[in-house]
């Protein structure tokens, strides 16, 4: 019986163009643009950054590692940003825009 409910709830949902209930987007707002891979001293430059802020994050650690990405999503979250914990080239121009650049 409660299969057969759901399915005619469903059938009824999909019918007028309503979508399930049981089914999650993403929080994450995805861009068009491809996304910029960041070199090894971007990624060091970001570390030393979120450490002098206060951010616990290992500064010997190579490339995205957990305590980047937990950092990353601490800041953000003090700073009022999506808290996606992926450090992108266009996050780390708009968090840190005192950061020196040497390449753009």
């Amino acid at each position: 019986m409660a299969f057969a409910l759901s399915f005619i709830v469903y059938a009824g949902a999909a019918r007028h163009g309503m979508q399930s209930s049981d089914r999650q987007s993403s929080p994450v707002k995805k861009s068009k643009r491809p996304a910029r891979a960041l070199s090894a001293s971007e990624i060091s430059e970001a570390r030393e950054l979120l450490d002098q802020l206060g951010y616990w994050v290992v500064l010997d650690a190579k490339g995205n590692d957990a305590s980047l990405r937990h950092a990353l999503i601490a800041f953000q979250k003090i700073e009022g940003r999506n808290r996606t914990g992926v450090l992108t080239r266009e996050e780390l121009e708009a968090s840190f825009p005192f950061a020196s650049r040497t390449t753009q």
